[in-house]
């Protein structure tokens, strides 16, 4: 039996997108099983841990009856921050030495660094605004928690918060590679950016000179987009997605260079 005929033209932009998309598809799945495994809770336990932690801090801060809190509504409050808290902590968690650990994948011609970093976002980013919806859409339904009034600035936001974290990560997974001890670093880092997220806080609450400070954050512009496109009108949440847009796109472009660096480090 004969094979498909040669062709001796250059790939198409249609069938370059499709070889593209199914290479990401195969290593999302590839990512999600190493994550996840077929045993126990496996990707429930990603449904689970949002909602379960949101309950135990909002028993928490309901005990302390803050006034601000409060006034939101706690559950929703600590549920939209802390979603995007744990999408922004386990992409970058994931992104040290990343290229070391899946280098055996980077013999196979159509896969390239970039596309390892793109399986973990998108896969993480899927994963954590999955597990947003089904555990808020039921509160919403037995009125625990605010229906959702804005879901396109929602999703608009989860997505900000997928792409900082995946642009930041690219740099990181790139310099990781060059620098050894980066990596011990990592999570240390992340505990100390905790502030800076916005997640425990809106900026309205804050003093002028901390809001000033607290805006250079591209974490809090999506973290207050998230809760605005949920909370009552009447808070005042404050972002541009016009900085996000920048900042994003900038982060993105040092991302790309170091990893063509680092490809020709890791080919040569």
């Amino acid at each position: 039996m004969s094979g498909p005929a040669y062709d001796p033209r250059p790939p198409s932009f249609r069938r370059s997108l499709k070889a593209q998309l199914r290479t990401l598809s195969a290593l999302m799945i590839r990512e999600g099983v190493s994550k996840f495994g077929h045993e126990n809770f496996g990707f429930f336990w990603v449904l689970g841990e949002p909602l379960l932690f949101a309950s135990a801090v909002s028993i928490m801060w309901s005990i302390n009856r803050n006034a601000k809190f409060v006034s939101v509504g706690l559950l929703q409050f600590v549920l939209t921050g802390y979603c995007a808290l744990i999408l922004w902590r386990h992409i970058v968690g994931h992104c040290s030495k990343a290229l070391s650990k899946r280098a055996a994948l980077l013999y196979h011609n159509n896969i390239k660094p970039m596309d390892l970093m793109l399986a973990i976002g998108f896969l993480e980013i899927l994963g954590v605004f999955t597990a947003f919806l089904v555990a808020y859409l039921p509160l919403a339904a037995f009125d625990l928690v605010l229906p959702i009034h804005d879901p396109l600035r929602l999703i608009g936001g989860f997505l900000f918060v997928g792409w900082f974290a995946t642009s930041f990560g690219l740099c990181l997974a790139a310099i990781s590679e060059m620098v050894e001890f980066i990596e011990k670093f990592v999570q240390a880092f992340l505990y100390v950016t905790l502030p800076l997220t916005g997640v425990f806080t809106l900026v309205d609450w804050l003093p002028p000179k901390a809001q000033k400070v607290l805006l250079f954050s591209p974490m809090v512009h999506a973290v207050e987009m998230i809760r605005s496109s949920i909370l009552e009108e009447d808070v005042t949440t404050v972002f541009d997605p016009r900085y996000l847009l920048i900042v994003c796109s900038v982060q993105t472009a040092i991302g790309l260079l170091l990893m063509s660096h680092v490809q020709k480090h890791i080919e040569g």
